[in-house]
């Protein structure tokens, strides 16, 4: 192989490097071929994402010479008040240890959330040459997706085949549900092919939200491709990254598409062309009214619009009686019910990170929430954890980050970045995303690397 003309160039390129480069230059670059590596990996289990995490913190110290690196930040300043935010959010959560009485559970949120405090440190070092090939994290995070997509979707495809003898029978139904069209099989999230069992390593609403920020990332680079193999790779994996979406049938994932879809027809409304403005447009809106006709969204609204003013009806409060009976969305409008009248309990500072969890099973025990305390719910939403927990201290430390972010974004014209925060906005309201490392690890991770990347097309006004 060695023999090959492109090989040999490539091995040559690789040996000069080494023989030209400094010991630092070469743990630098190997530093960044962890994180391309750790991008890739996301989509998969977290023994693979901590392992590249481990790889890429460890040619971090091995580089050494730290107080230098941060005196050579290139960072700027409204970079720095983003990455001390974080650094921020963290810190009010080690605060919220001295006044836990759980300890164990406390550190080990502490322990879930480490990244949030290691992260900005790693990249507050990342040197100028780097910053222009981050463009190459986000090629490997698409890539990741799609190799992941590719094998969630052949396992639900080969668990749906059986032979019976004489030929294989396709029965995408779940054991024991009623036979039904397939689109209502995944709308029900009865199918092999949806929700949980389709997503292998990740809640389904955590994949959703890694499918969405890797769509709107594909449709950049569609846009500044300058060569119809790239428009149609993109395309592609746009395609790919929107069926999965719809397949994993996650409420926040399918309300996030709707966004994305809009969004996208606003930036498209700018093009000269009529027609591609007019294929576009008609593709978008007949997509997205394949995604509203879903169940799942359909009964989201009904819910709402019929239980929303009296859940939160302060009048009734006293009166609300849970009933395990009930649909998932009505469960979901019960739990920020309690969360809520559990946060009025000590607004300022919250109850502890180590105790809220226990707080909330006492008050779905008061309220005869049967389901809610036996398999333990959180509140199902990000902004009523973080008031839970850390009181609204806590919670304006994120509010803020959301709106120094989204101000940074929009002044330095960061489509792809603004697009994210809203993607991470909206699935806060609907999870509690910082609960789960893998969770924190993403948002964490592509936050701070969409602040340092810059967009060269400018589309936000």
């Amino acid at each position: 192989m060695i023999n090959n003309p492109f090989f040999k160039q490539k091995y040559l390129q690789i040996l000069d490097f080494f023989k030209s480069s400094s010991y630092s230059q070469i743990i630098a670059e190997f530093n960044f071929i962890a994180l391309i590596l750790l991008a890739f990996v996301i989509p998969f289990n977290k023994l693979l994402i901590t392992s590249a995490i481990a790889l890429w913190v460890l040619t971090w110290l091995l580089e050494g010479n730290f107080v230098q690196r941060f005196k050579q930040s290139i960072l700027s300043k409204r970079q720095w008040v983003i990455f001390l935010l974080f650094v921020g959010l963290y810190l009010i959560h080690v605060v919220g240890v001295f006044y836990s009485e759980n300890k164990d559970i406390a550190y080990f949120d502490l322990e879930v959330k480490l990244s949030i405090l290691v992260f900005p440190l790693v990249l507050f070092t990342i040197k100028g040459n780097y910053k222009k090939k981050l463009p190459l994290v986000f090629k490997s995070f698409v890539l990741g997706l799609a190799v992941s997509s590719f094998v969630c979707l052949f396992y639900a495809l080969f668990q749906s085949l059986s032979y019976d003898g004489t030929q294989f029978i396709f029965d995408a139904s779940l054991p024991d549900k009623p036979n039904k069209a397939l689109i209502e099989l995944v709308s029900s999230r009865q199918s092999k092919l949806s929700y949980g069992e389709l997503s292998l390593w990740h809640h389904p609403s955590y994949f959703s939200m890694f499918l969405s920020v890797g769509m709107f990332i594909c449709y950049t680079f569609y846009k500044r491709a300058k060569d119809n193999f790239t428009k149609i790779l993109n395309i592609g994996y746009c395609i790919l990254f929107g069926a999965m979406i719809y397949l994993l049938a996650s409420r926040a994932g399918l309300i996030v598409l709707m966004f994305e879809l809009l969004f996208i027809i606003l930036l498209e409304l700018k093009t000269d062309s009529l027609i591609k403005k007019l294929v576009l447009i008609v593709s978008v809106l007949l997509f997205g009214w394949f995604v509203f006709v879903n169940s799942q969204l359909q009964r989201t609204a009904v819910i709402v619009i019929n239980k929303v003013s009296e859940t939160f009806n302060p009048k009734k409060q006293e009166q609300l009686v849970a009933d395990t009976s009930k649909q998932k969305t009505d469960a979901r409008l019960l739990l920020w019910k309690y969360g809520f009248i559990l946060a009025k309990e000590n607004p300022l500072v919250g109850l502890g990170i180590g105790d809220a969890k226990e707080h909330l099973v006492e008050t779905y025990k008061k309220y005869d929430y049967k389901e809610g305390y036996e398999r333990r719910f959180n509140p199902h939403n990000q902004y009523l954890e973080l008031v839970i927990c850390g009181g609204l201290l806590m919670l304006s430390v994120l509010i803020f980050l959301f709106g120094y972010s989204y101000w940074y974004a929009i002044k330095n014209k960061k489509t792809i970045f603004f697009v994210f925060l809203s993607i991470v906005f909206i699935n806060f309201m609907f999870e509690v995303m910082l609960n789960r490392m893998d969770g924190v690890i993403f948002i964490t991770l592509f936050w701070l690397l969409l602040t340092l990347a810059y967009d060269t097309k400018k589309q936000l006004s």
